[in-house]
């Protein structure tokens, strides 16, 4: 369950830390449009013509994503205190039974956020950007591939000097052992506390139980940073369009790179309002 009074108390620290890894972005932007990729996606038939374009299904199943996440803040945004509701718990069993298949809900969201295939996409690419890397095409995430490493080794830790601010709040919203416990029902919720049955500190597993305000820390920043993920996202879009329009059906210049292949091509894209999605455009005539 969101609490407003949690939610205030911790949306500084998160709008701070989101703002420092943005403004570390476009600092050292490698080329001025690297960071819309991240958006718009990529096809991988450059060498057959098509050029890049919208990125597949990804954008899709972001959506599908993000419908789950809107509908869980909106149904389950307490409208009293987190006192009032736990004084409720105490003497109506009703209510605490409510607290707990929340939690469950919660886990869920924590899952499917640490788990989309887009979002940690589209966070490497934010930490490649901000060291000053340029946008990578040739990146995919396998299907046998790591998560944990993923967000640890090349999302989070490189990033620890760069952007500290960042990096301690992915530190503390990140934890592999409540993924994997949610994952596979490695958990039980009680009237106060949540116990994990995949205990074992010597696989980065340390907790045992843990009471609902170490949870409710984890997950409302959690949400507070989806929130602003999705604020930065809209502002990149917004600022996109508005110079695509100035640049009167030309389009965005974009720049495709292979380094493997020693290959780089420049192209451009517009924003189609009629199909609501960024697309390809000829290049402009000489």
């Amino acid at each position: 369950m969101l609490f407003e009074e949690i939610l205030e108390r911790l949306r500084p620290e998160v709008e701070e830390a989101v703002a420092e890894l943005f403004q570390t972005i476009y600092r050292n932007l490698d080329h001025p449009q690297d960071l819309l990729l991240t958006e718009i996606g990529q096809f991988t038939e450059i060498d057959n013509g098509f050029g890049p374009g919208l990125g597949g299904w990804d954008h899709e199943a972001e959506h599908t994503q993000y419908e789950f996440y809107d509908m869980y803040r909106k149904a389950f945004l307490a409208n009293e205190s987190r006192k009032e509701t736990f004084d409720k718990a105490e003497k109506d069993p009703d209510v605490a039974k409510a607290i707990r298949q929340t939690i469950q809900f919660e886990m869920m969201v924590y899952l499917r956020f640490w788990e989309a295939d887009r979002i940690l996409k589209k966070l490497y690419h934010y930490t490649q950007l901000a060291l000053g890397q340029p946008f990578n095409w040739q990146y995919t995430i396998g299907p046998d591939d790591s998560r944990q490493e993923l967000i640890r080794l090349q999302i989070r830790d490189p990033l620890q000097s760069t952007c500290p601010k960042y990096y301690n709040l992915l530190k503390s919203i990140y934890r592999s052992q409540v993924r994997n416990a949610v994952a596979h029902s490695q958990f039980y919720i009680t009237d106060n506390s949540i116990g994990f049955t995949n205990y074992d500190p010597k696989r980065h597993a340390p907790h045992t139980q843990e009471r609902y305000p170490w949870w409710e820390e984890i997950f409302h920043r959690v949400v507070l940073f989806y929130n602003e993920l999705l604020r930065h996202q809209r502002r990149l879009n917004d600022r996109a369009k508005r110079q695509d329009a100035l640049a009167l059906g030309r389009g965005l210049e974009i720049r495709c790179t292979n380094p493997s292949q020693n290959f780089t091509k420049a192209v451009h894209w517009t924003f189609n309002h009629k199909r609501g999605i960024w697309d390809w455009v000829a290049p402009p005539a000489n």
